[in-house]
């Protein structure tokens, strides 16, 4: 094991906490405060940058919540920001944002975080896998539309699971012993359901993606995954996976059926597995159009109109 200090040199953020008074919608530098919301984005001042490709690490109100700044910006004393003391790619930024964030529960209003205690926490060696995932940002708080919709103006129903989507299960019941660069899916809640890679003639079947998976046995059932089209994978008996019967699913969608599916996890547990026969059993509740079926086209503008939706 190495420690965070092993990465990055940690500091105390430079820029002082401006008031709402100093923010000019004009500007396009962000503050970045610790409040827990857009990145930690205050608001945007005429300033000079001083940072830029950091980490910044609020140390009050959302602690430990890290967010990657890959943008010019200014960061204020409420945080603690990580400088690489060597390069790293986006990929790895992001394995470090979310290693601090799993250190929360460390910290609180009567043991601060600070720059000695995080800089001493110690991290994994940064594994071969996450080079393997695309990551971009380009523009995170970006909408895809600016027409935000309410919830609560629309008629919901509860549906049969087998009323609006199709259900199938994974099948190997054998993990795949060779590495390789093909997912294997089973019942974990990291990684976007990936538990490794592997080589994909070991698999005797294997599944194409745009579709929704949801683990169905052990500590993680009821976690709920957007697998993207074109990235097909392998999956075990531990997995249901899910498509629209009358649509084809997209990234949007299945933003907004993800937590309704999650909701459902406090339903099972060892003893009551989720599995493909009692999933078609379950109901879901959904808004609906003038016909009483599942309004898609709302459910699909409703994630447009929320931020970082240009990043879907």
């Amino acid at each position: 094991m190495k420690q965070i200090k092993d990465f990055f040199n940690l500091e105390y953020g430079k820029d002082k906490c401006f008031n709402k008074n100093s923010l000019d919608p004009n500007s396009k530098i962000p503050l970045i405060s610790s409040k827990g919301k857009n990145m930690g984005i205050f608001g945007y001042i005429n300033a000079k940058p001083t940072y830029e490709n950091v980490i910044n690490v609020p140390r009050t109100g959302t602690i430990c919540y890290a967010c990657y700044q890959g943008n010019p910006c200014c960061i204020n004393d409420d945080n603690i920001v990580l400088i690489p003391k060597e390069k790293l790619n986006l990929n790895e930024l992001i394995y470090f944002v979310l290693l601090i964030r799993k250190e929360t529960y460390r910290y609180s209003y009567g043991r601060k975080v600070t720059p000695k205690r995080l800089a001493e926490a110690e991290v994994p060696e940064i594994p071969k896998w996450i080079y393997k995932i695309n990551i971009s940002i380009h523009n995170l708080t970006g909408k895809m539309s600016n027409k935000p919709l309410n919830l609560n103006d629309r008629k919901w129903k509860l549906f049969d699971y087998p009323e609006v989507f199709i259900l199938d299960k994974g099948y190997n019941n054998v993990s795949p012993k060779k590495e390789g660069n093909f997912p294997f899916i089973s019942a974990t809640r990291e990684n976007n359901g990936v538990s490794f890679w592997c080589d994909k003639e070991e698999l005797t079947k294997t599944f194409e993606g745009n579709c929704l998976i949801v683990v169905n046995d052990g500590a993680s059932m009821g976690e709920t995954f957007y697998q993207p089209e074109g990235m097909d994978f392998g999956a075990s008996h531990s997995i249901n996976i899910i498509r629209l019967k009358e649509r084809v699913l997209n990234p949007y969608i299945a933003m907004f059926l993800i937590p309704l599916i999650k909701r459902e996890k406090i339903k099972f547990h060892y003893g009551r597995k989720w599995r493909i026969e009692r999933m078609a059993k379950s109901t879901i509740k959904l808004p609906i159009n003038e016909n009483n079926e599942p309004d898609w086209n709302f459910m699909e503008n409703y994630i447009k109109g929320l931020s970082y939706s240009k990043e879907l």
